[in-house]
């Protein structure tokens, strides 16, 4: 350095630059030492089996339609449904291996007012739900549809819905008689101001049928988080990997897609169980509760085995 080519002490010219001694004189060791990765991957009969395996069983899973997990609920599906020992940081670095990870959302940093009570967290099923509006491309048409949903907050099955070219409070009228009709009375609805949920025809309509509903507060979508979220599931999994050719390629789409929702889908919010499945467990007394780290709640698997439900025997889960 320039300063001890002066005359100037090195700890002192250290000092003057803002350099510690310890990055000065610190040498290179070459790269870090540590245990390799292991190249094999455990089942719960306890045999061993190579990591191309598990990257396969990956691959097959991300190739059906609908699926676009993240590397937390493919850890999942590999312990319930192919029986792997595997956690989260593994099923991660084979994931990053193989080029299968989702990529990465980049969020705009917004600054929100957070209404209190904005996600209410209902005791059962049946009691409160959200509804709103999604508009999807209709490619062979060039034109929007719209699409009509309604979510249970508590178990996240996706009840009835409306897929047309116009949705009328008629329409959510239809719907909600429909969904109202296998549930008691009293049930809470949640929506957004749109004009198709102020028209007094709805208001009305609620009112026979004793259906309390709220509005959200304008400019405020996170107080109908549960079905925004819902709908964002939507668009990545249906609406940005299919191409509809008219409105009855959408109806079909949808219906195939809500079925895969309602008894397939890993929801992280229902400890992990499709919503039909994870209401079954319920019910069966088989699901706990707890608290996340914010103080919200959070169900989770009972720890003892458990037999498969009716669901579950169907369409393959396994604990």
């Amino acid at each position: 350095m320039a300063f001890v080519e002066r005359g100037i002490g090195t700890r002192k010219a250290l000092s003057l630059i803002g350099l510690s001694p310890g990055s000065y004189y610190r040498k290179a060791v070459g790269p870090r030492r540590g245990r390799p990765a292991d190249a094999t991957t455990c089942k719960d009969d306890g045999s061993l089996h190579g990591n191309g395996e598990v990257v396969s069983d990956i691959r097959e899973l991300l190739s059906m339609p609908y699926v676009d997990y993240g590397y937390r609920k493919v850890g999942v599906w590999l312990r319930d449904r192919r029986q792997w020992v595997i956690n989260h940081k593994k099923v991660y670095r084979l994931m990053r291996g193989a080029g299968l990870l989702n990529p990465k959302r980049v969020w705009a940093a917004l600054s929100r007012t957070r209404a209190l009570g904005c996600s209410p967290e209902p005791d059962g099923p049946g009691k409160h739900l959200e509804i709103d509006i999604k508009s999807v491309w209709v490619h062979g048409a060039r034109r929007n549809a719209l699409v009509l949903s309604a979510v249970d907050l508590f178990h996240r099955e996706w009840f009835e819905y409306v897929a047309d070219w116009r949705i009328t409070a008629v329409d959510v009228e239809r719907m909600v008689r429909a969904i109202v009709a296998t549930l008691p009375q009293g049930v809470w609805i949640r929506t957004d101001n749109g004009g198709q949920f102020v028209a007094h025809r709805l208001a009305g309509a609620l009112a026979q049928l004793k259906v309390n509903h709220e509005f959200i507060r304008p400019a405020t979508p996170q107080q109908n988080a549960h079905i925004e979220s819902f709908h964002s599931i939507m668009q990545g999994a249906l609406v940005a990997r299919f191409e509809f050719e008219s409105i009855d390629d959408l109806k079909a789409h949808l219906a195939a897609f809500r079925e895969f929702y309602n008894h397939h889908r890993i929801h992280s919010a229902t400890a992990d169980y499709p919503p039909v499945v994870f209401l079954e467990r319920w019910k069966a007394g088989q699901i706990g509760v707890g608290k996340d780290k914010n103080g919200r709640r959070k169900f989770f698997r009972a720890r003892e085995p458990l037999a498969p439900t009716a669901s579950e025997a169907i369409i393959g889960v396994t604990q």
